[in-house]
């Protein structure tokens, strides 16, 4: 049975949040400008690389929430 899709504000903020969650872990193990994103994924520990998925799924849906009230907004 679908769902309610989650409000435009709490889908900004996971989207938000989520992005910044990744940055934050990206950032604090070696993300540098010219340092390849790989090398740094590469290095990650698995709790660390779990903390940054889990920011990733976040922002994915938060990003679907979004088109969702756009498109909610466009057929009124």
């Amino acid at each position: 049975m679908p769902q309610k899709p989650p409000s435009a504000p709490l889908s900004f903020f996971l989207f938000f949040a989520g992005m910044l969650l990744v940055y934050w872990v990206l950032r604090t193990h070696g993300l540098q400008p010219g340092v390849p994103v790989m090398r740094v994924w590469e290095g990650l520990a698995t709790p660390q690389r779990l903390l940054a998925l889990i920011g990733f799924v976040g922002s994915a849906y938060g990003f679907g929430g979004l088109l969702n009230a756009l498109l909610a907004a466009r057929k009124r």
